[in-house]
């Protein structure tokens, strides 16, 4: 709804009470301001420690930055909140003065809006536990609006304000709450309107982190590259210096993935990276060279070794001084160990990253790779002598049934002819490896299971 300009902020706090029977007379005829600017101490009781605050400069700093969505992003960006997605911050779509019209907010996640007169905007938060709330506002530096705000359940009744902290720009209520559906309702508390805010609702309470992050994982830049991409934990707010002074920033997603634009700078220049979490805690900085565009030959990154062409990732199957290397097809990492490509198995030395080839052994079992790097299945001959291999590459010992015929391959794995004993048992192996059985080998006769019949 949109209130009309009574000028009076008793009126306000009326009109948002109604169809709440729970609260008391006397507080509809409060002020506002005398609510909101009471100074409760007690806030230290409530054990808030501003976990977020990390979250509170990013408030500040979108707010600063000017930045205004579309209707149509600004929309996208409540449908990906809606499905759960990570795409904060989220910027308030109208009309949204009742619980009917609430835009939905996450937890933690920062909302963004715009303070008219006697407007309300209305945001919906689910809680999956109970416990203390604290919801934040922040103002614009150089606003002149003051934002207010009160939480209501999912019955449109007002909820009780245990505790308030304001500092400067910033207001926090705090509140005692089961896990539930709940409605924050922000609004203006002066004459002044057109002032951006931004809004959070967390329940991290309790120690203050102190922790730092580790130092993010950042990929090669050269001298041609005007983006920075890495990884850090997720939530963290990444910033790019050189000689001292930040040329870029960003903030890590869920996956704690960042991309940050930064100048394009020449070949030897020093970028240090560093990652700063939600409680406030730097990590160590990672220190990058730019490299040049043209250069060739093998490099480590983030401990990976990837090899370049002019400064460009090769991938696939790379071939240097004789030997064959697999780069991943996607991030161009030199792949070791076991690798199915093109529907076959290879090998790749797990030091050197080499393609191996004959017999290898692995996780305490023997496989055979033929001269390409091929895993070999079935029978395989390997200098005069006869091998199985299952149908997981693995080589098999012992006896073994192929179609109609049994054989037995020794500890090594190499099949067995003539005379063999196996426990108390003697068996006979044609030259062909297949058990003798039911018949005679000399004086020597053969029971069904090919055991010598004394």
């Amino acid at each position: 709804m949109r209130l009309k300009a009574i000028g009076s902020l008793v009126v306000l706090m009326v009109i948002l009470l109604i169809g709440n029977s729970a609260v008391k007379a006397e507080t509809t005829s409060e002020s506002l301001k005398s609510l909101f600017n009471k100074g409760v101490t007690s806030a230290e009781k409530a054990n808030f420690t501003f976990a977020q605050k990390q979250k509170i400069r990013e408030m500040n700093k979108v707010l600063t930055s000017g930045k205004k969505w579309s209707e149509s992003e600004s929309a996208n960006r409540h449908a990906a909140a809606k499905a759960g997605e990570e795409y904060p911050p989220i910027y308030e779509v109208e009309p949204n003065d009742s619980i009917s019209q609430a835009n939905p907010l996450r937890l933690d996640e920062i909302a963004l809006g715009t303070l008219d007169y006697y407007d309300i905007d209305t945001y919906k938060i689910n809680v999956t536990k109970s416990g203390p709330l604290a919801v934040l506002g922040l103002m614009d530096e150089y606003a002149f609006s003051e934002i207010g705000f009160l939480l209501f359940d999912k019955n449109d009744n007002l909820v009780d304000i245990e505790d308030i902290y304001q500092e400067g720009k910033l207001l926090v209520e705090f509140y005692t709450i089961k896990a539930g559906t709940y409605y924050i309702k922000a609004f203006n508390l002066n004459d002044y309107y057109g002032d951006g805010y931004a809004l959070m609702a967390t329940m991290n309470f309790g120690d203050e982190d102190t922790t730092p992050p580790a130092a993010p994982q950042v990929d090669r830049v050269n001298d041609k590259d005007n983006v920075l991409r890495g990884t850090a934990e997720a939530g963290s707010v990444i910033e790019v210096s050189v000689n001292g002074s930040v040329v870029g920033t960003a903030i890590t997603g869920a996956n704690g993935k960042f991309t940050v634009s930064i100048p394009v700078y020449p070949a030897g220049t020093v970028l240090s990276v560093t990652a700063t979490d939600s409680a406030g805690n730097k990590s160590k900085a990672t220190k990058i060279t730019v490299a040049s565009s043209t250069f060739t030959g093998w490099v480590v990154e983030n401990g990976k070794r990837y090899y370049y062409t002019n400064g460009v990732k090769n991938t696939g199957w790379f071939f240097q001084n004789g030997k064959y290397y697999f780069l991943d097809k996607t991030s161009g990492a030199m792949v070791t160990g076991w690798l199915f490509t093109e529907n076959k198995w290879f090998f790749l030395d797990k030091q050197s990253g080499e393609k191996k080839a004959g017999w290898i052994f692995d996780g305490g079992k023997w496989y055979y790779l033929d001269a390409y790097g091929v895993m070999k299945t079935g029978w395989v001959k390997d200098r005069g002598a006869w091998y199985y291999l299952n149908s997981n590459g693995s080589m098999k010992t012992g006896w073994l049934k192929s179609g109609k015929d049994w054989y037995y391959l020794g500890g090594n794995g190499a099949m067995k002819t003539g005379w063999i004993k196996d426990g108390a048992k003697w068996y006979y192996l044609y030259s062909s490896g297949k058990m003798a059985s039911s018949t005679k080998i000399g004086t020597y006769r053969l029971g069904a299971d090919g055991a010598w019949i004394k």
